[in-house]
C-alpha cells in the first residue's frame, strides 16, 4: 500500500485534492482508495466541462460525508446514484474538513464551470460551525503534533460579506 498526502494547499479553498492521484488511506477497516481526476475532484473519471448532450448533470458540494471519507470512490452516494440512473452525471465536489464558506468558494471558482442542471448542497451541522473559523485544527501526519491550518472565511462589514485570507496563508 502507498499512503501519501491526498490534500494540498490551495490559495482560494485553503486545501484541495492532489490531481491525478491514486492513494490508499489507512482506516479502521484497513484502507480505502482515493482517486482524483485532473481537476482535483475526488472522482474515478474525468468529466468534461461541457455537459454531454442528453445527460442530466448534478453538482454536489459538501464536507467529508459528501467527499466520502472512509470509503472507496465507488461506494460514495454520488457514485452509486450515477451508476443507477441512466444518462445522469453526478460531479462530487465534496471536500474533507471543509465548511460552507469553503464549499461556496469551490462552487464559485471551480464547480460552476461544469454547468449542471441541479446544484445539491450537502452541509453537515459542523459545517455551519466552521463559518467563524480562521483556522482548521489538524494533526501533522509526520510528527503527530497538533497544528492550525489557515482557511478562507467571510466577515460581515457594512452589511456585506467580504472574503478574508485571499490568498489563504501557507503558514501553519
Amino acid at each position: 500500500f502507498s499512503h501519501r498526502m491526498v490534500l494540498q494547499y490551495h490559495p482560494i479553498f485553503g486545501q484541495w485534492y492532489v490531481p491525478n492521484l491514486r492513494a490508499y488511506v489507512p482506516h479502521e477497516r484497513g484502507y480505502y482508495c482515493v482517486r482524483t481526476n485532473p481537476h482535483g475532484m475526488r472522482a474515478s473519471r474525468t468529466y468534461d466541462r461541457q455537459q454531454p448532450a442528453g445527460t442530466v448533470r448534478f453538482l454536489l458540494f459538501g464536507d467529508s460525508y459528501t467527499a466520502g471519507f472512509g470509503v472507496h470512490n465507488e461506494e460514495r452516494f454520488s457514485d452509486l446514484l450515477e451508476q443507477r440512473v441512466e444518462d445522469l452525471e453526478v460531479l462530487n465536489f465534496g471536500l474533507d474538513g471543509s465548511g460552507i464558506d469553503q464549499q461556496v468558494l469551490v462552487f464559485e471558482h471551480l464547480g460552476h464551470e461544469f454547468g449542471g442542471d441541479v446544484v445539491l448542497w450537502c452541509p453537515g451541522v459542523g459545517d455551519i460551525r466552521h463559518l467563524g473559523y480562521k483556522y482548521w485544527a489538524e494533526v501533522d501526519r509526520t510528527t503527530d503534533q497538533p497544528l492550525l491550518v489557515p482557511k478562507p472565511y467571510f466577515v460581515l462589514q457594512d452589511g456585506r460579506l467580504h472574503l478574508a485570507h485571499p490568498p489563504v496563508p501557507r503558514e501553519r
